[in-house]
């Protein structure tokens, strides 16, 4: 199962020289050190104490920048799917529970109402709210392709692939085609009774893609994750092909397939 982690609120203080305090309740467990250190805003992240939510971050050269950046990652669901993506993201849960109920969030309500209600204005919004965190991200925003997961609904209209056709378009970006290999049929018609290594089973080596060179680094689009599966397909099969480095970012993420101690239908969502 993916380990994924969030955060909604943060301090980071100076301590001396280029070295800051940074005190966060850090929910679950992910790979926020290796996205810290892959932004280049900060040489090394360590925690103060295993019981103290601190960390001193070293090498900060531009703290106005590391700002904006904690502030881009405020309510986002950091998910490791390492080794095939380097960093992973959804913009917040699919669904939200008060006790054994169920109903979807705000990004849950917007997928639902662009895929199956063919609704522009939730389909703008999302898009809107991508182009947003890919402009703040610093790795992501110069990666030079985007690739969208190959749909597997023929009820539904090719959302994610229209989405990355604009990001391509607007950013002069590469589009990279991916396509099903062998039908395996939408995650939402999946048994409830199968576990990850089921899921992982059923869409194993069931992704191909075209048209990439050797080198290029690359973001995976996607409209929700679930476990994680479609992604790591997506990944290996750029890694085969010669990718250099790999991110995933969708709208929401399924409760479902999620690891360590984060509670995505709990946590306090914007």
């Amino acid at each position: 199962m993916p380990n994924c982690c969030c955060f909604h609120s943060y301090e980071l203080t100076p301590v001396s020289g280029q070295d800051y305090r940074l005190q966060l309740r850090l929910e679950g467990h992910g790979n926020l050190e290796e996205v810290v250190k892959r932004s280049g805003l900060a040489s090394a992240m360590s925690q103060v104490d295993f019981l103290d939510p601190a960390f001193i971050l070293k090498g900060v050269r531009e703290p106005d920048t590391l700002f904006r950046f904690f502030d881009l990652l405020k309510h986002k669901v950091i998910i490791d799917l390492s080794p095939w993506l380097d960093e992973c993201y959804a913009l917040g849960p699919y669904s939200l529970f008060e006790g054994e109920r169920r109903s979807n969030s705000s990004w849950g309500n917007a997928v639902n109402q662009a895929k199956y209600w063919r609704n522009s204005s939730a389909s703008s919004y999302c898009l809107t709210r991508i182009e947003d965190f890919i402009e703040g991200h610093l790795p992501i925003r110069t990666v030079n392709a985007i690739i969208s997961a190959p749909k597997s609904d023929p009820g539904t209209p090719d959302l994610v692939g229209g989405w990355a056709q604009e990001i391509a378009r607007n950013r002069g970006w590469r589009r990279i085609s991916s396509y099903k290999t062998r039908v395996t049929g939408p995650q939402k018609d999946w048994n409830e009774g199968e576990n990850e290594t089921d899921l992982t089973n059923r869409i194993a080596h069931s992704v191909g893609v075209s048209d990439i060179t050797g080198g290029e680094r690359v973001l995976i689009l996607d409209d929700t994750i679930r476990s994680g599966g479609t992604l790591k397909e997506i990944a290996r099969a750029l890694r085969e092909a010669g990718a250099r480095e790999v991110y995933g970012l969708s709208v929401a993420k399924d409760a479902k397939f999620t690891n360590g101690r984060v509670d995505l239908s709990k946590e306090r969502w914007e």
